[in-house]
């Protein structure tokens, strides 16, 4: 079965696998593949890189938390959503989760709690939270199916239930807890989607389900609602038709549709009632999009059309039927959802989409970079190669691509439109001119390390941001009350004797107490000095 089930895997992915006019495309790219290579290359050279001075003028990189049945495997949710790194891994784990309980239910519970444990903390791993919160309702929804369908024991499905989550949570602490620090500095920090009416299951988009070119996405026409990748719900010809043979299976019946129903309901939005209870939950109103819980409902639709397939081979006791219906569902989910599916991977090279773009960066840009010094652009420019190109060309810039970007930078960056002197204080030496479609060379940057003459305090964070808007970093520095004494010496120097990705060497000669300007972004977790000269 297992060398059965991977060449199904072999024979879906194939052309992505083995064609040189096939690459990876979107998200895989800008979000993931960099970083992962950096991570790599990084970890070769013996080094842990807590943190990267590439993108966005320095990132706290390790604390990132994306740094990781054919009905239900090969199913339009994993070929829309197979750009999107962390929502693939984390969904792919879910029946695994579901298999453990049941073996739980069976026998051996503190076996298979602990065995669910480390599959729960790989789907929190996996670096999308949504998705894990989705993944971990779908399992307590299964559990309340098994008790009641087979008068199981609650208090073993309680345990296991318990001692999952517990250890899902340990397991995946080294990453979650820097993760919500990180979040907690964000640009996501005060975000709340309890309300949000985006990416949520409309009527118009349901005919996916049963035609695989019902929203245009084939043809090029899309005409479906919101993100391309997020409704591609086609799962096969024969899902549904099956699905409804299998609800005549006890066994399976209510399981299934604990996983089916209160999904869709949820999915439905703010509107239906259900999505706003919940919000209520811990962590729930920090997400958003809730069609991405659709691969809930393909896990339900999957295990009812296996008690159909079961069903119909009892029923027309056909020796072959069995495999027929396999290879009918296996090549029709390959033809729509891989072989004529643009979402699945580009139908380009990787170098005419992404690489010879970034070759030239490196040769125009990154190769002619002054150290220490940082290059401008606007975010999202994929002219210049995969939008965090920084980290592949080690091209100290001023942007990146990360939804969890720095909020405090953000807004740095954000008031350089109103106060362009600020832009010096990032050691901006070259910069990227869209209108007037050339490179501008800039000699007012400031340097790495410096001493202002002048201090000033903000009493608040609005009073900062009132202060940034006609800051001249050339000859003051903010500084945040309260704060410890100091008499700014207007005669005190600092140069960097040596630095590297992870830290700067700085020596400095000051008369009284006074405060150095470093221009790197403030993470809390890295704000650590080593004060010996």
């Amino acid at each position: 079965m297992d060398r059965g089930a991977g060449l199904v895997i072999l024979i879906f992915y194939w052309t992505p696998l083995t064609s040189p006019n096939a690459s990876i495309q979107w998200d895989a790219v800008d979000t993931h593949y960099s970083p992962q290579k950096y991570f790599s290359e990084r970890l070769r050279q013996g080094e842990l890189p807590y943190w990267t001075p590439y993108p966005f003028s320095g990132f706290p990189f390790l604390a990132d938390p994306q740094v990781g049945a054919c009905a239900y495997g090969l199913s339009g949710f994993f070929a829309g959503h197979s750009s999107h790194v962390g929502i693939f891994q984390a969904a792919s784990w879910l029946p695994w989760l579901l298999l453990c309980l049941r073996m739980a239910l069976d026998s051996r519970l503190a076996r298979f709690a602990a065995l669910g444990g480390l599959l729960g903390g790989l789907v929190i791993l996996a670096g999308h939270l949504q998705t894990a919160l989705y993944a971990f309702a779908a399992l307590a929804l299964y559990a309340a199916g098994e008790l009641i369908t087979r008068r199981r024991d609650w208090w073993r499905a309680a345990g296991f239930l318990a001692v999952t989550l517990a250890a899902a949570l340990l397991v995946s602490a080294i990453q979650t807890l820097p993760a919500l620090e990180l979040t907690a500095e964000s640009i996501r920090a005060g975000a709340s989607y309890g309300d949000a009416r985006e990416g949520v299951l409309e009527p118009r988009a349901l005919p996916a389900v049963l035609f695989p070119d019902a929203l245009g996405v084939l043809s090029g026409n899309y005409h479906g609602p919101g993100d391309i990748t997020q409704y591609r719900l086609y799962a096969g010809i024969l899902l549904v038709p099956l699905a409804l043979a299998g609800l005549g299976d006890a066994r399976t019946r209510l399981p299934a549709l604990l996983l089916i129903v209160p999904a869709a309901w949820y999915m439905l939005g703010p509107a239906a009632g259900l999505y706003r209870l919940g919000a209520l939950l811990p962590a729930f109103h920090k997400v958003r999009a809730p069609i991405h819980g659709w691969f809930v409902v393909t896990l339900g639709l999957a295990l009812l059309a296996a008690a159909g397939i079961r069903w119909t081979t009892q029923r027309w006791k056909w020796r072959y039927l069995g495999l027929l219906l396999s290879v009918v569902f296996l090549l029709d989910l390959c033809y729509w959802n891989s072989w004529k599916n643009p979402l699945t991977y580009a139908r380009a090279s990787f170098d005419d989409l992404y690489g010879n773009a970034k070759e030239m960066t490196r040769k125009m840009v990154a190769a002619r970079q002054p150290p220490r010094t940082r290059f401008e652009a606007p975010e999202r420019l994929i002219v210049l190669g995969p939008l965090n190109h920084p980290l592949d060309l080690r091209l100290e810039a001023t942007y990146g691509y990360n939804p969890l970007k720095l909020a405090a930078y953000d807004e740095y960056v954000q008031a350089i439109s109103v106060n362009p002197k600020l832009r010096d204080g990032l050691s901006v030496s070259r910069r990227l001119d869209l209108e007037a479609r050339s490179l501008r060379e800039l000699n007012t940057y400031l340097p790495r390390a410096y001493f202002a003459r002048e201090i000033i305090a903000a009493a608040s964070l609005a009073e900062s941001r009132r202060l940034l808007r006609s800051l001249d970093p050339a000859r003051q520095t903010m500084v945040a009350q309260p704060h410890p004494p100091i008499r700014q010496d207007a005669q005190a120097t600092a140069s960097i004797v040596s630095h590297s990705e992870q830290e700067y060497r700085i020596r400095y000669r000051a008369a009284s107490p006074s405060l150095l300007r470093l221009s790197v972004p403030h993470f809390p977790r890295l704000a650590r000095a080593d004060r010996r000269r």
